[in-house]
């Protein structure tokens, strides 16, 4: 379906796509579906107007950023680095061809059907977040009992306090970020 859609080079779209958010858990691939499609969306947008109207030379500085912008929110926030990898992709491909025409249609698509398919296969084999939650709270309780073991103690030195109060604070942001996850689930 996406040679027919965008030809053979932009086949693979669809398999980075699947890559990118296919995970163990059902919740996470959820997540970086919607963030995926979310991001190709806004930089597909954006880099259809910067192609259009900005000048040859500006170009650059766009890829160069959207590059920085893909690598640097990776890890951290998904749907930025989306709209990063969209925009670098596209504008990098006008650069090496200006008069080929855009082929933002076929991003979007090759996106939504990668997506999909991720999606499908999330079901195969899942790791539900109600498996992984007694893991997480036992957790939460050890990282609760250490802290206190330190908060209570007289002679407790200062960074031994603080590494318990982050590993607690940790602990309990797991659980929460689990039971946000498994309201997702079906």
């Amino acid at each position: 379906a996406a040679t027919q859609l965008g030809g053979e080079r932009h086949g693979n779209w669809v398999l980075l796509t699947i890559a990118v958010i296919l995970r163990a858990g059902y919740g996470l691939t959820r997540q970086r579906r919607d963030d995926r499609v979310i991001g190709t969306l806004i930089g597909c947008v954006i880099a259809s107007v910067v192609v259009a109207y900005a000048p040859a030379w500006s170009l650059l500085v766009v890829q160069a950023l959207a590059l920085a912008v893909a690598h640097g929110f990776a890890r951290l926030n998904y749907r930025l680095a989306s709209v990063g990898a969209s925009m670098m992709a596209l504008v990098s491909l006008h650069l090496a061809e200006p008069d080929f025409p855009s082929p933002v249609l076929a991003r979007l698509v090759d996106t939504l059907i990668g997506a999909a398919i991720a999606h499908l296969f999330s079901y195969v084999l899942p790791s539900w977040e109600v498996a992984e939650a007694p893991k997480i709270a036992r957790r939460l309780r050890d990282r609760a009992a250490a802290f206190a073991d330190v908060a209570l103690r007289f002679d407790a030195p200062d960074q031994d306090y603080r590494l318990a109060r982050k590993d607690f604070m940790e602990a309990l942001a797991a659980l929460s970020d689990s039971a946000a996850r498994m309201g997702d689930e079906p």
